[in-house]
């Protein structure tokens, strides 16, 4: 893998170059941001803006903390991603491995807005608990976990990949169509 910070890397492009320690890494410039996102997403869920159950993680990269204030509405959760290089992150953070991104910061600030400070690790627990699966997952595909299926989703977190990963209006269109037939049927589901 290559260091390539300045530029900008599309589809197969990421298997080769995209570096999920750099990634991380220049994200802690961005505390604040990520912070305030996940401010956000905890008022929705407050609020019953997002409604729970099967969660789908599509092209999380090597980051899990979106869906840390999604855990309390959330059954399960199933993460998706293109480059293996970040799903093998994730798995090292799932499987404890001490080399893995610490992700402590994030599961502290949501046990505070919980008023659950004490007990953050209780909610790094659950992610681990709830978190069914890491695998390949391609956007762009019909199927984009082929040649696993995982069936229907309550909510889909997908943030910046269609923008990423789709060349023109046509195939941003196609991937709504596809997010959309991973949703369950009814009144209320959530692509966030």
């Amino acid at each position: 893998m290559t260091s390539n910070t300045n530029k900008l890397f599309a589809g197969e492009e990421y298997h080769d170059h995209f570096n999920p320690i750099q990634y991380l890494a220049l994200k802690e410039k961005y505390w604040e941001e990520d912070r305030q996102f996940n401010e956000l997403l905890y008022n929705f869920v407050e609020k019953g803006y997002i409604k729970g159950g099967r969660l789908l993680e599509l092209g999380g990269g090597p980051c899990i903390n979106r869906l840390i204030p999604l855990l309390k509405i959330s059954t399960e959760i199933v993460f998706a991603e293109y480059t293996e290089s970040s799903r093998i992150e994730v798995q090292k953070w799932l499987d404890k491995d001490e080399s893995s991104y610490d992700w402590s910061r994030h599961f502290k600030h949501m046990a505070n807005l919980q008023d659950n400070g004490d007990n953050w690790e209780d909610l790094e627990q659950e992610m681990r608990e709830k978190m069914k699966d890491v695998v390949f997952g391609d956007v762009l595909q019909e199927n984009p976990m082929s040649p696993k299926s995982f069936g229907e989703f309550d909510t889909i977190m997908t943030a910046s990949v269609l923008e990423s990963a789709c060349s023109d209006q046509k195939s941003y269109q196609s991937c709504v169509n596809m997010l959309a037939s991973l949703l369950k049927p009814g009144d209320r589901k959530s692509v966030v």
